[in-house]
């Protein structure tokens, strides 16, 4: 949600940064890499029950990870290398995090390492359905819980003394809910669109045959180039309709007997 609503307001805050640190040298794979750094070792320091110290190490490496983007297109320097290297130090980071906090809770409280448990699950899900759907051609942002949502929860729970466990509900019950919201988003927009109204598939192949002079699968004679009107019938259907549909309502080019149960049908109609 954040990452929808207040990109533009955290781009012109990072952009003037990101320019500032390409002028130093500084590229984004290096940023990318100094921020994971810095969340393993948070996580770490995690497992040690300074929960402070933690927390603040682990927004500083989450700030410059956020500053990865900025400078890569202030120096000029985007590339698939570099998003897929930030997707993946993401992931690594938050999963530190979460195991981190299972640790710890395993020998203080089972509830509590259990929700940790649940909570890395859904929201490795959201990651992993924003990645599909993208692949797929489809826009998968959306949700209530995305990662900036995440991490200022993870945040909170260890700098307010007393509640982690209320961030542990929060965050169980957020990535949840926006997992199921994600997996409706992308499914709608996966729905494949409906066929015009009134075009047959075996219309839609008919008007194929003036652009495509292609060859016939069995005879190798050229579509609707001779032959009497049924055989250039059966040629199209075998053609441009799926063979499990043939399968289905039979290859055209097998001739009915006169004695066929089709054939009596039409004859009683007619």
């Amino acid at each position: 949600m954040l990452d929808v609503r207040f990109r533009e307001g955290i781009e012109k805050v990072v952009r003037p940064v990101g320019r500032l640190l390409a002028r130093l040298g500084l590229t984004a794979n290096r940023l990318t890499v100094l921020g994971l750094v810095l969340n393993i070792l948070a996580a770490a320091i995690l497992v040690t029950g300074r929960f402070v110290v933690a927390a603040v190490v682990g927004g500083v490496g989450s700030i410059i990870d956020m500053l990865d983007g900025a400078t890569a297109k202030a120096g000029k320097a985007t590339s698939r290398r570099g998003a897929f290297l930030d997707s993946v130090a993401d992931r690594i980071s938050e999963t530190a995090i979460f195991a981190a906090m299972t640790w710890y809770f395993s020998s203080r409280s089972t509830r509590l390492a259990v929700l940790s448990v649940l909570a890395l699950g859904f929201s490795l899900v959201i990651s992993y359905e924003r990645a599909r759907a993208e692949s797929l051609g489809l826009d998968g942002k959306s949700g209530l819980f995305e990662r900036g949502e995440r991490l200022i929860v993870i945040g909170l729970g260890l700098l307010i003394p007393g509640a982690m466990e209320i961030a542990l509900w929060v965050l169980v019950v957020g990535t949840a809910v926006t997992a199921i919201q994600r997996f409706i988003y992308v499914w709608r927009q996966a729905e494949p669109a409906p066929a015009p109204v009134g075009v047959t598939p075996y219309r839609i192949a008919e008007t194929r045959i003036g652009r495509r002079r292609d060859q016939s699968a069995d005879e190798g004679e050229e579509i609707g180039a001779g032959g009497s009107e049924s055989e250039r019938d059966a040629t199209v259907f075998n053609a441009f309709v799926p063979r499990r549909m043939r399968e289905r309502f039979g290859d055209r080019s097998q001739k009915r007997p006169p004695g066929s149960p089709g054939r009596r049908r039409r004859a009683r109609g007619a």
